[in-house]
């Protein structure tokens, strides 16, 4: 208070007139204070208490269960009687009796955790802020649906439930089916110094017919992952197949200096194609295609040039009505008169 009242009086009353004005910054306090009240959301507890001795020790296990049973017996009125009663009727008996948040509040906060020391002592743990606080409670909820079964309690995967509909099982189904294709540690120089991040692309689809890219940067390796992979499902598309099992005809994309050629193939073919485009088509529920990289072979432009290769199919439904045919006399054209 001394250092306050110097500091005061060093103030020209003149001068804080002239200068004092209220704040109108974006940053400035929601509140006006003089400073003469402590506020525990705000300020840090004072402290009342002397430090313990040097010597004294922490209490053992057995002593804190001794301890604790000595607190639960001073709790309990001494002018109930529990002879004769039942275990039903001895709960209730204590619930009406007894204020056990009072008495966890003040054994927890107040209460000494020290051997042969009774005194309290300050606390580096700040006290909880209690349950039912005013102008807070009920206005947060939980993120849970019990329509989930208890399945995503958490809320993780609440948002992406949220925009595309699908039911916590089949969102997880998907998520935990998803593979991470590629991998970069990417580095940004700064003034305080490298900040180092992981960039990850990975992929997501159902095995029939539905293929997404998911791409995410985060310091942390898992946070960018879960990032990918929630992206990936969100991004999921219809890929068109012939007969569910191939593509139609020949189709090619190009993103940088990477070509990704694609062809279908007959029946039992299989997958002739590089281990991240081999993951891409068994993914979709692609099982007969083939594919070719002549050029450059970059791992993220290879994933987006498959992708985009995909998108681009000519179907020949559209390519029959377009020309006034039917269905059967494009394929006879595509496939030269062979049906796959």
């Amino acid at each position: 208070m001394a250092a306050l009242e110097a500091g005061e009086a060093a103030i020209d009353p003149k001068d804080l007139t002239i200068q004092g004005r209220i704040r109108r910054d974006p940053y400035r306090p929601v509140y006006l204070d003089d400073f003469s009240k402590i506020l525990p959301i705000i300020d840090k507890p004072p402290k009342t208490h002397p430090p313990p001795p040097e010597k004294v020790r922490f209490m053992t296990e057995e002593e804190h269960a001794d301890d604790l049973e000595k607190v639960i017996e001073g709790l309990i009125p001494k002018d109930v009687n529990f002879e004769g009663m039942s275990d039903e009727q001895i709960d209730q008996t204590l619930m009406d009796k007894v204020d056990f948040d009072m008495a966890e509040a003040k054994y927890f906060d107040e209460h000494t955790a020290l051997a042969n020391y009774d005194k309290p002592s300050n606390s580096a743990v700040a006290p909880g802020l209690g349950k039912n606080l005013r102008g807070v409670s009920g206005l947060y909820k939980a993120p849970i649906d019990p329509e989930d079964d208890g399945m995503d309690n958490e809320g993780e995967f609440q948002d992406l439930k949220r925009k595309t509909g699908l039911p916590i099982a089949d969102i997880k189904t998907l998520y935990f089916s998803s593979k991470k294709l590629v991998t970069r540690f990417v580095t940004n120089q700064t003034r305080l110094g490298k900040v180092q991040s992981t960039w990850i692309l990975a992929i997501a689809g159902n095995r029939n017919g539905r293929l997404g890219i998911g791409e995410a940067k985060s310091v942390e390796s898992g946070v960018a992952l879960a990032k990918a992979k929630q992206l990936a499902v969100l991004n999921m598309k219809p890929i068109p197949r012939y007969e569910d099992r191939t593509i139609f005809g020949s189709v090619e994309a190009k993103v940088g200096a990477t070509i990704v050629k694609l062809e279908a193939r007959p029946p039992g073919f299989g997958l002739r194609a590089s281990h991240r485009l081999f993951e891409m088509f068994r993914t979709a529920g692609i099982h007969d295609i083939a594919a070719k990289m002549p050029r450059g072979r970059n791992p993220m432009n290879s994933v987006k040039a498959c992708m985009q290769a995909l998108m681009s199919q000519k179907d020949p439904n559209e390519i029959a009505i377009g020309r006034g045919k039917k269905l059967v006399d494009v394929r006879k054209v595509y496939y030269g008169g062979n049906v796959l």
